[in-house]
């Protein structure tokens, strides 16, 4: 009997700078997993968790049309993941304070959704707050 096999490529939903880029601007990264019990950023590790989130009191500025376009594709995306039972997703949040060259990726279209091809396979926002978010999910190979 033959079994079916899928494979599944997905793209670094974290911005990712050229190599020659002289001082990137830092961001903040957070994995997100909607519970409390032991969602603490680790040791030396750089992402923050959802604690860590909490703790800041700093919520995500995306606005209302942005919002909307998030919980939608957040909506879809889990049930598509529970359709093949897989489990234990991370929603990936990565908020950088914006190069100018970021801007020509909202001001052609006019809009807080990234549309630019570049952003493609993730959500990219821009905030009423000036900074830059990046959605996506991962760590959905378990079952």
């Amino acid at each position: 009997s033959r079994k079916m096999v899928y494979f599944l490529v997905t793209k670094n939903i974290y911005h990712q700078y050229p190599d020659s880029t002289p001082n990137p601007i830092p961001s903040i990264k957070y994995d997100l997993k909607g519970s409390t019990i032991g969602r603490r950023k680790s040791g030396s590790s750089l992402v923050l968790k959802d604690l860590d989130l909490i703790d800041q009191n700093e919520p995500f500025a995306i606005g209302p049309v942005a919002k909307e376009v998030l919980l939608s594709a957040l909506y879809r995306d889990s049930l598509l993941l529970s359709s093949y039972n897989l489990m234990d997703y991370s929603l990936l949040v990565e908020v950088e304070e914006p190069h100018v060259s970021i801007f020509r990726r909202f001001l052609n279209y006019l809009q807080p959704i990234s549309t630019s091809r570049q952003d493609k396979g993730k959500l990219v926002v821009l905030g009423a707050n000036g900074k830059v978010y990046h959605f996506g999910i991962i760590d959905f190979l378990q079952r």
